[in-house]
Order: C-alpha cells, then sequence, then structure tokens
C-alpha cells in the first residue's frame, strides 16, 4: 500500500492501529514515539486529540473506543450478529470467521452470550435443536464451533420434503428412471413404466420427495425413516405409482394423479436389518416399501420390452435386488 488510510470512525480502532504499525515497519519507521505521531495526524479532524496528548497506542486505542462512532459500530455489528444466518450452501469455515468477527466488533465475549447467537444462527429449527442439545454442556468456544461445523455438515447431507434425488440401485448400479413417452400397458391406458437405464445419471432419473398423499409436510423438513412419500419424476411431473391388486403383473409405473396408490414407506437400510432408524441421508441405503400391500420395490438385471433393466414391486425387502442407494441433487 503506498500510504495507510485515514481513521475516521468507520474502522474497527484496534485493526487500523494495527495496519498503521504494520505500515510503518515496512517502511523501515521502528520508533514508537514516531510511529505514535504519524497515527495521530491520519485521524480525522472529527475525532480531536486532547490538548494533553496522547503517550501510547494502548492510550490512542481507548480514546478511539471512547468516541461515539465505536459505540455506534458496536451497536451495527450486534444488529448484524443477532440476525446473521448459516445457510446450508455457504461455506461454513467462512461463516464461522464472519461470526467471530461480528463478536469481537460488538463486544460479545462471553462464551454463553456466544453460544445463543450461535444457536440463533443455525437455518432451522430442527438442526437449532439438535446443536442446542449438543452444546448445553459446553464450555470452551472452541468445541461449541467444532460441534457447529459437524452438526451443519449433518444437516446438509439430510434427505427433505422438496430433495431431488436419484436412486441407484445397489445391485446392478442403474438409476430409477422413466422416459417422456406414455407406453400404455394392458391394465390402465394413463400409466407408464419406471425402469433402470445406465450408469451414468441423467435428467430423465430425477425424483422430487413430496408429502406422501393426505398428508402436510412443510418443504425442507427432515424426512425419517419409515416417513410416508411420494416420489414425483421431475420432468414428466409423474408420480411413482402402484396399483394395490396388480403389482405383481404391472410392475412399477408413473401415473399423473396421486392418490394413495402413490403413497411409499421409505426406510434405511444397514446390513443388520432393514428398519434402521434415524434421518434419511445423503448416500444411504434404502428401500421403498408401497403403502397399501408393504411389498418393495426391486429391479434384476432381466429386461423389459424396451430393452431397459426391469423394475417391480415384489417381496419383503430382505433381498440385496430391493436395495437403493438415495443420492441428492439439492
Amino acid at each position: 500500500m503506498d500510504t495507510p488510510s485515514k481513521y475516521n470512525g468507520t474502522q474497527n480502532p484496534e485493526e487500523w492501529l494495527k495496519e498503521f504499525r504494520f505500515f510503518c515497519i515496512l517502511r523501515g519507521i521502528h520508533d514508537e514515539h514516531t510511529m505514535l505521531e504519524l497515527a495521530m495526524l491520519k485521524i480525522d479532524n472529527t475525532i480531536p486529540i486532547p490538548d494533553e496528548g496522547i503517550s501510547s497506542f494502548a492510550e490512542l486505542s481507548d480514546h478511539l473506543k471512547d468516541h461515539i462512532t465505536y459505540t455506534l459500530q458496536c451497536k451495527v455489528a450486534f444488529e448484524e450478529l443477532k440476525n446473521i444466518k448459516y445457510d446450508t450452501q455457504m461455506d461454513v469455515v467462512e461463516f464461522i470467521a464472519k461470526f467471530l468477527s461480528l463478536c469481537d466488533n460488538s463486544l460479545v465475549l462471553n462464551v454463553q452470550d456466544q453460544k445463543l447467537c450461535l444457536i440463533q444462527a443455525c437455518p432451522d429449527d430442527i438442526s437449532r435443536n439438535v446443536f442446542k442439545n449438543k452444546i448445553k454442556k459446553k464450555t470452551s468456544m472452541h468445541e461449541v464451533i467444532e460441534i457447529f461445523h459437524d452438526t451443519m455438515i449433518e444437516h446438509k447431507g439430510q434427505i427433505r420434503y422438496g430433495s431431488r434425488i436419484a436412486l441407484k440401485h445397489v445391485v446392478t448400479g442403474q438409476y430409477l428412471s422413466h422416459g417422456n413417452k406414455h407406453k400404455p400397458d394392458i391394465l390402465r391406458s394413463n400409466l407408464s413404466e419406471v425402469f433402470c437405464s445406465g450408469w451414468k445419471r441423467g435428467c430423465n432419473d430425477v425424483w422430487v420427495i413430496t408429502a406422501a398423499y393426505g398428508q402436510n409436510k412443510a418443504p425442507g423438513d427432515p424426512i425419517s425413516s419409515n416417513s410416508m412419500i411420494q416420489l414425483v419424476h421431475e420432468v414428466t411431473r409423474e408420480s411413482l405409482f402402484g396399483d394395490e391388486g396388480q403389482l405383481n403383473l404391472s410392475g412399477a409405473w408413473v401415473w399423473t394423479l396421486t392418490d394413495p396408490r402413490t403413497n411409499w414407506i421409505i426406510q434405511r437400510h444397514s446390513t443388520l436389518y432393514y428398519d434402521n432408524p434415524g434421518y434419511v441421508m445423503n448416500g444411504d441405503m434404502i428401500l421403498l416399501r408401497h403403502n397399501l400391500n408393504k411389498m418393495t420395490l426391486k429391479s434384476h438385471e432381466f429386461k423389459n420390452s424396451a430393452g431397459n433393466q426391469e423394475v417391480i414391486i415384489h417381496g419383503d425387502g430382505q433381498e440385496d435386488l430391493h436395495q437403493w442407494q438415495i443420492e441428492l441433487m439439492s
């Protein structure tokens, strides 16, 4: 820098003095008295220096902090601190750096006060309650920040109502898909077939998780294992459908309408059991169980009439062929 900026009351006094001293040392000025004299020359006339003078940088810092502009800086920083919110698209490290800077600038230095502000900064009530319970007994802000980081990473991976997902068949590695063209089956003229096609995810492999027929869920709410959902094909806006009486004959389909036959129970799968409790997360192995007759979505290497991998609804979910891996798109 060619010359240090003038202090006009809009900067943090400590930061400004640190930068000024850095400038002086960079220019070969090491004498404290000389640096102090130069610093006072760079202070705006609206912030007068007392007639008796100032004898140290600590005294100059206190003088700048006594001015009304610094009081207003703290008030503005405190308002921003109260309103700051973490967004799941933000970089956690950048957010924490800004948060701690606002704490410093607003003189919120007590750990308990900082904890309260960070709790309020959580993106929603779910993450707020989880984070609050985890830090209840913590007295170290370092630990609190680590827990915040881990909680937000977990929060970011949760599958929610409104999430765009893809479903990869675990055994064959192909994605649950549906084309744009309807090919009526012998049972219903308004149904078209779903299938697995391709090991690389495409636009026809994207599904949106919505509330089940007859239920009211807020977009953004996380989905727990054993929740009832609908899967809506993003391109065609048709819902994954299963006929209660004809599942074994008709395979799996999509339909333009929604009714109880478009409701599915989503269950997390583990190596020990297929009803693993907790929130459904990105990367989880899941089962999709039809709500009416409790049979599960299944695929295998057999081909349908169009040459795609067949998808049917059959069995109780005990076989590997019933497993799907959920991939979060947004």
